[in-house]
């Protein structure tokens, strides 16, 4: 029963935190000015660069106040947000989808510093009682954590608290005592007890409701522009300069929701993706090769136009993401830009990234071949130095990827790339046949019809023979199921 006597703590201080709690009759009406006084760790996770957080800008955009200032409590100074209209906005991170698109349609979210505007209301979210500040042995042995929500009416005089709920969790000892080791060398014990964890109104479960209560349709998702997003991105991408516009951050939503929907690209989709491959200041390419893909497939064939531009932000951004793109091109469909492609395979750092712009150097034919022999000799050359020093590691590394592209290639010429087979079979490992490269030049020998020399150089070797007989044994089962035995191995 002993632990159970601190417990009586408990029930007295919730009733004393939450005997003034009331809620707001009806909800506030429009305003000029609202502090919102939060805890500085609450709502700004996602995004420490955008202060005007989700209740922020639905009172904003939703008209409910002409100015909202935002004090996290630890913070020396207050901002103030207020709407402009101008021709240009610069563009925020981390704010709603449809305040985005107002913003880009020239409804500015300013942000100013301010000490001596008065507000007409005050929102304050803090906590009144923490463990850090229990002088109590029952308040410590009870473990009360208490945050309190208000609603303040400044303008009156008095200041007319109109909306109160607190918050308290409390974690109390239950029966019996625990008697435990702590651990270490020397046998020492513990004493604890179980503990029960209860929660006096859970603010997870009625913020948004309490929003509701308090702010009316002001705390609902701002109403969308007139504008659509396309008109948006495309007045965007007609500006010069290279400040960022709400529209370029618009661009990789509208890519997503194409995807996401599954319908055939546009004429008018495809010209957005060119303009924005031109377009430095759009850098959201998450589902580039996703709409290559859907292109593809859906209208049969990809622009020249695109597949240029494409190449051509490779090479002057050397962005991963857009190198990864040119694997989902059609088939052949490289050709065109194979001299782009070569200036990539002779670029050591782009070239890592941009393996599968080395498999498609095989579009080209036969020209490819030496290409490829020179970055096979190179990685063969790292290989084999003897001291693998930390430099010649990540060198070891970039490399490895290169090849890995280059040999999925020549795998993809087949018989058209037999003058390169002896390196290729220097290749194939017998001290280790499971690395990636030993893989793939047995993928590229299989194809190229060179079974019988395997057989004949690999089959007392019984580590190297397995994984040329799984290659052998699944070539014509790969081919009947439609999955490509040169490059199956790279994700």
């Amino acid at each position: 029963m002993i632990p159970l006597v601190f417990n009586f703590f408990i029930e007295g201080k919730t009733e004393t935190l939450t005997k003034e709690d009331r809620k707001i009759e009806k909800p506030l009406k429009p305003g000029n000015t609202i502090l919102l006084n939060i805890p500085d760790s609450y709502g700004v996770r996602g995004n420490q660069d955008n202060k005007c957080q989700a209740l922020c800008q639905k009172l904003l955009f939703n008209g409910m106040y002409d100015s909202v200032i935002v004090h996290f409590n630890n913070w020396k100074y207050r901002y103030k947000f207020t709407i402009e209209k101008r021709k240009r906005c610069p563009a925020v991170k981390g704010v709603i989808d449809t305040v985005a698109m107002r913003i880009a349609s020239g409804e500015c979210l300013i942000r100013t510093q301010t000490f001596s505007d008065k507000p007409d209301i005050v929102y304050k979210k803090h906590t009144i009682l923490s463990p850090s500040q229990y002088t109590s042995l029952y308040a410590k042995a009870a473990y009360i954590f208490a945050l309190r929500v208000q609603v303040i009416d400044t303008s009156s005089v008095p200041e007319t608290i109109l909306h109160q709920v607190t918050q308290v969790k409390s974690k109390p000892l239950s029966y019996p005592f625990l008697l435990g080791p702590m651990g270490g060398r020397d046998l020492k014990f513990k004493i604890g007890a179980f503990r029960t964890t209860r929660s006096h109104n859970e603010f997870r479960k009625i913020l948004d409701g309490e929003h509701a209560q308090i702010f009316g349709n002001a705390s609902d998702t701002p109403r969308r522009v007139k504008s659509t997003r396309v008109e948006l991105i495309k007045k965007a991408l007609r500006t010069d300069g290279s400040k960022k516009l709400g529209g370029h951050y618009l661009f990789g939503e509208h890519m997503r929701d194409i995807y996401l929907e599954k319908k055939t690209p546009t004429d008018d989709d495809i010209k957005i993706v060119i303009a924005a491959l031109k377009d430095d200041r759009v850098n959201d390419w998450f589902h580039l090769s996703r709409f290559l893909r859907l292109v593809r497939i859906k209208r049969k064939h990809i622009p020249d136009e695109l597949i240029q531009e494409l190449a051509n932000r490779i090479l002057r951004t050397k962005s991963a993401e857009t190198a990864r793109a040119i694997r989902f091109l059609s088939k052949g469909a490289a050709a065109g830009i194979f001299r782009q492609l070569e200036r990539i395979s002779e670029d050591e750092d782009l070239r890592s990234k941009a393996y599968a712009a080395i498999i498609r150097l095989g579009d080209g034919g036969k020209k490819a071949i030496p290409k490829y022999r020179d970055i096979l000799k190179e990685y063969q050359t790292t290989l084999l130095e003897k001291e693998k020093t930390a430099a010649i590691r990540r060198k070891l590394e970039k490399l490895g990827k290169a090849a890995s592209g280059a040999l999925i290639g020549l795998c993809r010429l087949g018989k058209d790339a037999l003058t390169v087979k002896d390196m290729l079979f220097s290749l194939v490992s017998e001290k280790y046949p499971t690395r990636m490269t030993s893989m793939l030049a047995i993928d590229a020998l299989v194809s190229m019809g060179e079974e019988a020399e395997l057989r004949r150089k690999f089959r007392q070797n019984e580590s190297v023979w397995k994984q040329v007989k799984i290659v052998i044994k699944n070539k014509d089962r790969y081919k009947k199921r439609g999955i490509t035995l040169c490059g199956r191995r790279i994700v």
